[in-house]
């Protein structure tokens, strides 16, 4: 990336307007961004979605808590809304990343006019969805992870079509992508697209350290090729 300057980190508002201490109550997941200056938080461990609004920064604003599902309560304490993206038409989609439910499927849900409804995501050999975006033509890309002391790391692509969200109440996903060694890859926990000027379609996986010597902070771009079968 060339451009990039005047970084900064500072801590996200709680609904007072203080900023959240504490890693129980701080553990934010996922960002989506719902226009110029808005943008959606989730968090996990005390799962909830809160909001934040506001010109010229809505990172200084005060959070607005949006109105979760019931369920959100009963996710693993560190297994709460790791994917999270708005869709084409303004909804909300939320993913996450482990569940108290059946083997093989994690929870979803997509906001409707009566509150949320719930989907399931399929899981596929012990990877998780960590993050999610949504691209031009409404399609969702998910990306997930797994680590092991025997396999290592893992990170696939998957493809949500956006007929998906309204349909079926079980979401199907198309593998897109899957990464492997010599590939530079970590522990991608964010995804987000944008189309350039030639009408590209740019991905962009950021991943996460864990304030951890024996990881890195990478941010890698790939063109989404959708002349591929």
């Amino acid at each position: 990336m060339s451009g990039l300057e005047k970084a900064e980190i500072f801590p996200l508002l709680g609904p007072t307007g203080q900023p959240i201490t504490g890693k129980t109550n701080s553990d934010a997941e996922s960002l989506a961004q719902l226009g110029p200056n808005d943008f959606a938080v989730s968090f996990e461990r005390v799962h909830r979605i809160w909001r934040y609004n506001g010109a010229p920064d809505p990172a200084l604003a005060s959070a607005i808590p949006v109105p979760a599902p019931a369920r959100f309560v009963k996710l693993p304490d560190n297994g709460g809304i790791e994917a999270m993206t708005p869709l084409c038409d303004g909804r909300l989609l939320a993913i996450a990343e482990r569940s108290r439910k059946a083997q093989g499927t994690v929870e979803a849900w997509v906001q409707a006019k009566s509150g949320w409804r719930a989907l399931t995501y399929p899981l596929a050999a012990g990877l998780r969805p960590t993050g999610a975006t949504t691209l031009p033509n409404c399609d969702i890309l998910v990306v997930e992870r797994s680590f092991s002391l025997i396999s290592g790391l893992e990170i696939r692509i998957v493809r949500i079509p956006a007929a998906e969200i309204d349909g079926d109440t079980a979401l199907q996903t198309r593998e897109i992508a899957r990464f492997q060694p010599p590939v530079s890859m970590d522990n991608f926990e964010g995804i987000s697209v944008r189309q350039n000027e030639h009408g590209d379609v740019l991905v962009y996986i950021v991943s996460d350290d864990n304030f951890s010597p024996l990881q890195r902070t990478l941010l890698v771009m790939y063109r989404l090729d959708d002349t591929a079968p």
